[in-house]
């Protein structure tokens, strides 16, 4: 083999794995009132997620969310009185989450109010 041909291969190859281990796993969604978008990065091992309120409410209370996923649960929520714009961003150490389904579920609860959103993979 040629000489140029081995260092071509052998360049290629630590490319493709250096790259390859350093992607991120997006999720996105909305609903009427919500929207969503999910990170987590696999070099990292770091999930973030940023909620929003996108609605036209003057005040928010009880509000509660949680993600159901294959691998991804995650919950939480506020009792206060809340004032627009509401967002909540969230960025914590996980688990690996590279093997999730493609849609991840977010059902959100506030104001005596239900929304779930379906978040696919970007």
């Amino acid at each position: 083999m040629n000489k140029n041909k081995l260092i071509i291969i052998v360049f290629s190859t630590l490319f493709l794995f250096v790259f390859s281990g350093c992607s991120n796993h997006n999720w996105k969604g909305q609903s009427v009132n919500w929207s969503c978008q999910m990170t987590y990065a696999s070099d990292t091992k770091n999930l973030n997620y940023i909620i929003r309120y996108i609605g036209k409410e003057k005040t928010i209370s009880n509000f509660t969310y949680k993600f159901s996923g294959n691998i991804i649960t995650a919950s939480g929520g506020n009792d206060k009185k809340l004032t627009p714009p509401y967002q909540i961003t969230f960025d914590t150490p996980a688990k690996n989450y590279e093997s999730e389904d493609d849609t991840v579920k977010l059902k959100i609860n506030w104001n005596g109010k239900e929304e779930t959103i379906e978040m696919n993979s970007k």
